[in-house]
């Protein structure tokens, strides 16, 4: 077999191996470089000098793993993508993100759009941890939890030209919300691991937990704002749990903390995949708890200005990404933070070599009264976001990294005992050292290989890998009940005593045969999960054993209905009456019902529906009634388009006041529909001096001001906040300019068409009064951009285009010719999507 290193090699940052196994192509990772000043793509002409590939493997979801999948697959489109189900909705999430950074730099071509990031997705194929599939003939691959982050796997490979381990990224230790590595014993003839600290040894990981608890307990008894810079995948959640943990013991005195950027949707991800964490983390997910935010925890609303909150009275702690510094709000809350001598910065992950984030540990490290400056002491200076700033908060750095150690990486090799190791993900200084070690130790051919290379390894006798076979099945054919569960539990206990199970084992006890696919999996997990004769591990959520006569006398008194299924008697019972969201209160034995207009839910049809629900489950439920204002007013622009001038509500007797800039006969309709719709009442008045388009030359589509004058916000940091907010509300703004007209200058935001940008005008509207700046929507359509959009759902609905898709100006119409009749479905598909993304009618003709 050959093996290409493409990236990852002598360096932390765009993995990305290529495996040539006889006829086919086998890619192992696809990330980025993150670094500034590198290339961020790997060397992917070296994949094509390979001969290509036939199938990717994803090691976990961080963007040095995954940040150039859509590039490489955009290439091989044929290549099937594997990666375990978290990993999956991990990565979507991660490059939506990756997508909104890249438009926001308007000196920089991005390197994939939005259309290449839709088509990989589809190409993703979840394979459960523990699953064995043959992904091409003759190879066949299992993934095992790696103990890295939620949904990491190592990956083993079995093929006739021998057996592969590729760690990916690893770590022994139980962490906060995973457990550590969990992999049987393999006979791998080859194996490459990550080599992070392959110089180094770890603190004890529980020393550092509880430093970290310290270190805030005692600067929030000090009155200080704690910035804590956290990767938005993994740390932030560990650092989250630890500090929920301080303050529920009372380590922690009562702080408000505050979790901003892209942690916040990472942390939804988490409440998916329950089986991915550890148990008690998991069972609390499951109860409908939710294990990260609480009274003191909370994640920061788009509405708040983050510099009011620093500023705010008492201390304050702040978890926020990036980690490195390099981008997102916590660089923003450093920039407040770092000058304070009420100040303190705690980093607790890896720092890039031309991250921020290790240029101020640096200057931490270097300065011996750095930690307490006194009063009368010049304070070091520190560059950030081009601004140089000076450090009068404490630094500090706590090890919570999720990397295994020195120690960590010999006891892997020295379970799997391979015949070669090939060391990747590791600085170039630090390689040598563990070479060194590595083959005095244990003997073993230890390649350090660079980028850009290829290396040829050929087995004459590839080690035989143990087949799993149980002497004793019970070969049945049917889904078992719960006294199938019983005999199952019997059975195991009387041929295979004093062991643990995954579901995987259980189903080929059960059939004699492997599971069928994911879906026969996930099926009997819950089965177990719910049956009173098999118990989950206490610490590893994804093992079972038979239950003891005590547990199964526990189960057996009558069980309280799981989240789970108290959610199905809602969906069952007020589904049609449109809610949108759905909160848990088990300790109540209630439910509460958001929508999106409370004051216009039936009644009658509410109690009706209220009463079967109690029926059903013994809960009750109410309807959380506060009004959704943004929905209220996106509905007000349908209803009346560009002559808003200016909308006000008012609480006290649920209205909506709206100026216009001209009545229309039909507006007692229009009133009439507000009112059916949403409940509130709503009054017209006509007011020509406020147009709805005032206040450029240069033609807006719209304009907003501030609602008062104030301080107007610097130039430069208006944008960089403009820029910030829309990454972080995910609002897909393109450019930004300043301009200027006969009432002075304004920022001009331009979207990939002018309709879209009128979606978010109530967000701009805000924006601009946290700024003081006048901003403009563009009356510009970027028609590349639509085009593409345009013929990426065509190509999807699979419509074969005669030329171009066109735009007609003067409808605001995006015309599409197609080769062949279309049928109603997917005509009303295509026009829906190109609505959805770009805001304009579609038209399609032959």
């Amino acid at each position: 077999m050959k093996l290409g290193f493409a990236g990852g090699a002598q360096e932390v940052g765009g993995s990305c191996i290529c495996l040539r196994i006889g006829e086919y192509g086998i890619l192992l990772d696809s990330g980025i470089r993150q670094g500034g000043s590198r290339d961020p793509l790997p060397d992917f002409h070296l994949i094509q000098e390979m001969g290509g590939i036939d199938a990717i493997l994803i090691s976990h979801a961080h963007m040095d793993h995954i940040g150039s999948l859509p590039v490489i697959s955009r290439a091989f489109p044929q290549a099937p993508i594997y990666m375990t189900p978290m990993s999956m909705d991990l990565t979507r999430v991660l490059l939506q993100d990756s997508l909104k950074i890249m438009s926001m730099r308007e000196e920089e071509i991005p390197i994939y759009g939005e259309a290449e990031v839709s088509a990989m997705m589809e190409r993703i194929v979840p394979l459960n941890e523990l699953l064995e599939r043959e992904i091409l003939p003759g190879i066949r691959v299992v993934f095992y939890p790696a103990g890295h982050i939620a949904g990491a796997a190592c990956i083993y490979l079995s093929t006739q030209e021998g057996s592969v381990f590729y760690s990916g990224d690893f770590a022994s230790f139980p962490q906060q919300s995973i457990d550590g590595i969990h992999i049987p014993r393999l006979r791998p003839d080859l194996c490459i691991v990550e080599s992070t600290y392959g110089d180094r040894l770890h603190s004890n990981r529980q020393v550092e937990e509880n430093r970290l608890i310290h270190l805030v307990g005692e600067a929030v008894s000090a009155g200080k704002k704690i910035l804590i810079p956290s990767f938005a995948l993994g740390r932030s959640q560990e650092v989250i749990l630890l500090l929920r943990t301080g303050i529920n013991k009372g380590l922690i005195p009562p702080v408000p903390v505050y979790v901003d950027g892209m942690v916040r949707d990472i942390c939804r991800i988490y409440h998916f995949h329950p089986n991915c964490l550890r148990n008690k983390l998991a069972r609390s997910i499951m109860k409908g708890y939710d294990p990260f935010y609480s009274k003191e925890v909370r994640p920061v609303l788009p509405s708040e200005d983050r510099g009011e909150l620093v500023e705010q009275d008492g201390p304050a702690v702040f978890v926020a990404s990036s980690g490195m510094l390099s981008g997102g709000p916590s660089v923003l809350y450093a920039e407040k933070i770092i000058s304070r001598e009420d100040g303190m910065i705690i980093l607790t992950g890896y720092q890039d070599e031309e991250a921020p984030g290790r240029a101020l540990m640096q200057l931490a490290e270097s300065a011996d009264a750095f930690r307490s400056p006194d009063a009368g002491t010049e304070a070091p200076t520190f560059t950030l976001a081009g601004r140089s700033i000076p450090v009068r908060a404490g630094v500090f750095k706590v090890g919570l990294s999720a990397h295994g150690d020195q120690s960590e990486i010999l006891g892997l090799l020295t379970r799997l005992s391979p015949r070669d190791v090939f060391l990747v993900h590791g600085d170039a200084s630090a390689l040598p050292s563990l070479a060194r070690m590595v083959t005095g130790e244990y003997l073993r051919d230890v390649h350090v290989p660079r980028c850009g290379e290829i290396k040829e390894i050929s087995y004459r006798t590839p080690r035989r890998q143990s087949q799993r076979k149980w002497p004793w099945t019970l070969a049945e054919t049917d889904t078992p009940d719960e006294n199938g569960m019983a005999e199952l539990r019997l059975f195991v206990l009387e041929h295979y005593p004093e062991r643990e199970w995954t579901a995987i084992q259980l189903i080929e006890i059960w059939y004699g045969r492997a599971p069928s696919d994911s879906d026969e999996i996930a099926l009997w997990q819950k089965l177990l999960l719910r049956s009173a004769y098999f118990m989950s591990g206490e610490i590893h959520f994804f093992l079972f054993h038979p239950s003891t006569e005590e547990e199964m006398s526990f189960s057996s008194n009558p069980k309280e209905m799981t989240i789970q299924e108290i959610e199905k008697y809602v969906e069952k019972n007020f589904s049609e009456l449109g809610y949108k969201k759905i909160g848990f209160h088990p300790d109540e034995r209630r439910v509460v019902l958001r929508f999106l207009f409370p004051d216009a839910v039936d009644q009658k049809a509410f109690s009706t529906a209220l009463e079967n629900f109690r029926s059903d489950t013994e809960w009750t439920a109410s309807i959380f009634p506060a009004t959704n204002h943004n929905s209220a007013q996106m509905f007000l622009r349908q209803l009346l388009g560009d002559r808003i001038a200016k909308i006000s509500y008012f609480e006290s007797d649920k209205s909506y006041q709206v100026s216009v800039s001209g009545g229309k006969p039909e507006d007692s309709s229009v009133i009439e529909k507000f009112k059916s719709e949403t409940g509130w009442t709503l009054n017209l008045s006509v007011d020509s001096s406020k147009s709805a388009a005032a206040g450029s030359s240069n033609n807006p589509f719209l304009a907003v001001k501030p609602d008062k004058v104030g301080k107007i916000t610097e130039q430069n940091e208006a944008l960089n906040y403009i820029k910030t907010f829309c990454a972080e509300e995910k609002i897909p703004l393109q450019r930004l300019g300043i301009k200027s007209d006969g009432q002075g200058r304004y920022i001009e935001m331009t979207f990939i068409t002018p309709q879209i940008g009128k979606r978010y005008a109530d967000m701009i509207s805000a924006v601009s009064n946290d700024i003081g700046w006048r901003l403009v929507i563009s009356s510009a359509v970027l028609q590349n951009m639509v085009f593409s959009v345009a013929a990426a759902a065509a190509e999807k609905a699979g419509l074969v285009l005669k030329k171009n898709p066109s735009y007609m100006p003067a409808n605001r119409e995006i015309q599409l010719k197609v080769s062949e009749s279309v049928s109603e479905e997917v005509r009303n598909a295509v026009i829906s999507e190109v609505a959805e993304k770009t805001g304009l009618a579609c038209r399609i003709v032959m």
